[in-house]
């Protein structure tokens, strides 16, 4: 899930992420052709790095928040952590852009970093450090976000 949100009018835009579990309960119609499905979430505001949005692109059961928010001037854009109301630059692998794609539930983080050559490289995120796991040409999004579900760092070759 991306939600976006921007002003136009100002220098710090809204990130608005759903925080809370999804509860969906009396789908179904019991011969009365469906009766809708209530739904319970909370939307916080996860600010920005300093640019006018950010987007968040997964969330885990501790309620932590990652995906990507552009910073001053817009140029370019940094994963990040949002944890309890503290939003984290999680930095690059020596290049200018980076996006986390997902988190687990020890906090473990996977998404795309530069690196200085400008090459988009796999990264794994875990005690605040961010690890470079390879170039993955192959890889779609969908794939590199099934590794965050992983309980240690996995094995590529470079």
């Amino acid at each position: 899930m991306v939600v976006h949100s921007g002003r136009a009018s100002s220098a710090m835009a809204l990130c608005l992420a759903i925080v809370a579990a999804v509860t969906v309960a009396g789908c179904g119609g019991g011969g009365q052709g469906g009766v809708p499905g209530t739904w319970l979430f909370r939307v916080t505001d996860l600010g920005t790095l300093g640019g006018t949005w950010s987007a968040a692109n997964a969330v885990n059961d501790s309620g932590q928040v990652v995906g990507r928010a552009w910073l001053v001037g817009d140029d370019h854009w940094h994963a990040f952590r949002w944890t309890g109301g503290n939003l984290i630059d999680l930095g690059t692998l020596g290049g200018e852009d980076s996006e986390a794609m997902d988190i687990n539930s020890q906090g473990r983080i996977v998404g795309s970093a530069q690196d200085a050559s400008g090459t988009d490289r796999a990264f794994l995120y875990f005690n605040n450090q961010m690890q470079d796991i390879g170039v993955l040409p192959t890889m779609r999004p969908c794939e590199l976000m099934s590794m965050a579900s992983l309980s240690s760092p996995p094995s590529v070759p470079r």
